[in-house]
């Protein structure tokens, strides 16, 4: 009888402690469930996070490109404000870039089509003759482009204009096209051409202003039309795609600069 009884008791605390391990489990269950909320939640609010600092990156981004896009315009219009006196309207940044491809220093502007005029006698004028020219053109868009010629520019007088169509310069080893700026944008590219030849045209009786070959034409008082364009053989000439988004433009300055 003795026996039953402490048998009954073992039976009773071995309940007990089973109740208990049960108890334990169920806190331990809730315990596990409440981190893996809590884990889930974290992970929702990191992904938040990183989706409201990637759109905070973009919006920073977004407003630095509209601040350089509105420092290029205000330069230019800052080298176009002063009639009869030339002004570089490029920023001492750009002026280094160019430095740095030629492998010369930037000298004085010998030529800027907002003060001396936006065709192909004022070009002649100033710089025919000329050499180790840098020519960079500024367009309606915020673009900012150009090249570089080490040899001598074809020179057409003014008697010649009417009776010389166009005058091209020939194998010049030295020559390249560039980009400074891209819608405002700085987004430097150098471009070389695949074989030599006719690297820049100007002009006398043909209403163009000048011409780099394979890549841009420009037509006279190109400030107030669309009918300056990137050349259609681009790709063929220097095997890369167009360096501007379109292919006509309207040209908001031009200046050419010597280079020592």
């Amino acid at each position: 009888m003795q026996q039953l009884e402490q048998l009954e008791k073992q039976l009773e605390l071995f309940g007990q402690k089973v109740n208990e391990m049960g108890e334990s489990l169920k806190s331990l269950s809730m315990v596990q469930n409440g981190t893996e909320e809590l884990i889930k939640k974290t992970r929702a609010l990191r992904e938040t996070s990183q989706k409201h600092h990637q759109e905070l990156l973009e919006a920073l981004n977004s407003h630095q490109q509209t601040i350089e896009r509105q420092i290029s315009e205000i330069r230019i219009a800052m080298g176009c404000s002063i009639a009869g006196e030339r002004r570089n309207p490029l920023s001492d940044e750009d002026i280094q870039r160019i430095e740095i491809l030629t492998g010369k220093t930037a000298g004085e502007v010998i030529y800027q089509a907002s003060v001396d005029g936006f065709s192909n006698n004022h070009f002649n004028e100033n710089v025919g003759g000329k050499e180790s020219i840098v020519l960079v053109i500024f367009d309606s868009e915020g673009n900012v482009f150009g090249s570089y010629n080490s040899k001598q520019i074809p020179e057409i007088k003014k008697e010649e204009i009417e009776t010389i169509p166009a005058k091209g310069l020939y194998n010049d080893s030295d020559h390249f096209l560039f980009v400074l700026r891209k819608k405002g944008v700085s987004d430097v590219r150098k471009f070389t051409r695949k074989a030599d030849g006719y690297s820049l045209w100007v002009f006398g009786s043909i209403d163009n202003l000048l011409s780099v070959n394979g890549a841009f034409v420009l037509v006279n008082e190109c400030n107030r039309s669309f009918d300056s364009s990137i050349s259609g053989n681009f790709r063929r000439e220097y095997d890369e795609d167009m360096f501007i988004d379109k292919k006509k433009f309207m040209v908001r300055d031009i200046v050419a600069i010597s280079f020592n």
